[in-house]
């Protein structure tokens, strides 16, 4: 059995299962409370799931883009639980789930995740036939950009969005067809149950690499950001002269024994 963990936004996921079902599957609005409710949650399903912890073989956690804080919490989660039960992670993209929801479709898919200042990652995806291949690459996008190229790729095919980061478009989604500049028939709104990644859906994706032998040490597995957190900017922009001159010198700790009483 797997365990699923997904913490990119506000909306948590947990979920127990293979290659075969998914036993229990735990969605709660968390509001971005992970470190509070991860493990609780996990616990439930679990027991819902009536699975023992021996029995989890791997772990499957999404690791970005997404809330940074939720990413690290999910993933320290996951490595903290590999190291208890010896068992492997496999890090998963986020766009990579969300994709997952849309297999068997005959549309191309375009996954954006919310990254605040009217922008969102975005990546698109289309079915193969067997799974659901990814056409690009992860990017940060202007709303506004992204939907025109969007409804240009309309005339070569009907388009899907999906993700959180819908919110983000839906006001310019609205204008463009009042406007006329975009057709509701080939440019769809993913539906509203199919805009936050899943657990179960983790675990789909993760699955081909627990059947492989490519799987990295838990340790080594870092969140995918794409872009730098508002706190390491702002630590930047004070610090771009010395950084811009070579004189920035990086702290160092010296850690001295105390003299004991003799």
């Amino acid at each position: 059995m797997i365990l699923g963990i997904e913490t990119s936004s506000a909306i948590a996921s947990v979920a127990v299962g293979n290659d075969k079902e998914i036993r229990s599957e735990l969605i709660v609005q968390a509001g971005l409370t992970h470190s509070e409710q991860l493990v609780p949650h996990i616990e439930m399903v679990l027991t819902t799931g009536k699975v023992k912890k021996s029995d989890i073989t791997g772990i499957a956690v999404t690791i970005g883009p997404g809330s940074f804080t939720g990413l690290r919490i999910g993933l320290g989660t996951a490595k903290a639980l590999a190291y208890a039960w010896n068992v492997p992670v496999v890090g998963v993209l986020t766009t990579d789930v969300l994709a997952q929801g849309f297999m068997y479709s005959n549309y191309r898919v375009c996954t954006v995740v919310d990254a605040q200042k009217k922008q969102v990652y975005a990546r698109q995806y289309a079915w193969n036939g067997a799974t659901m291949d990814a056409v690009d690459s992860v990017e940060v996008h202007q709303v506004t950009e992204l939907l025109t190229s969007l409804v240009k790729l309309c005339e070569e095919c009907p388009v899907v969005i999906v993700g959180d980061g819908l919110k983000r478009l839906e006001k310019e989604y609205a204008l463009g067809i009042e406007e006329g500049r975009i057709d509701p028939i080939k440019l769809v709104l993913g539906h509203e149950s199919k805009q936050r990644p899943r657990a179960s859906h983790a675990i789909q994706v993760a699955l081909p690499q627990f059947g492989s032998n490519n799987i990295p040490d838990a340790q080594s597995i870092e969140p995918f950001y794409i872009r730098k957190s508002e706190a390491e900017v702002v630590w930047d922009e004070k610090n771009k002269d010395m950084l811009a001159t070579g004189t920035y010198i990086e702290p160092t700790v010296v850690v001295r024994e105390a003299a004991g009483e003799r």
